[in-house]
């Protein structure tokens, strides 16, 4: 619908859903891998890992919630810590 269309091209939406997101990972330690899964590096955050590679923080959380293949040409996973 028309509605639904116009939200999600909403800038001020926009934000709130990636606010939403940064509020569940931005806090998980992650690390990137290259395309043949050898591990390259380990962030602290989603924005250090953004920051330092140059990657979207956006791009970012929508590939560790499995809506984008890579993000910045990397794989991405969460560091599971104990």
């Amino acid at each position: 619908s028309d509605c639904v269309k116009k939200s999600w091209n909403d800038p001020l939406t926009r934000k709130k859903r990636l606010a939403a997101l940064d509020s569940i990972l931005i806090r998980h330690a992650i690390t990137q891998y290259a395309m043949d899964g050898t591990e390259i590096s380990q962030y602290k955050s989603v924005s250090e890992a953004a920051r330092q590679t140059g990657t979207h923080k956006a791009s970012l959380l929508a590939h560790l919630h499995g809506k984008n293949k890579t993000a910045g040409g990397f794989l991405w996973k969460r560091t599971i810590t104990p």
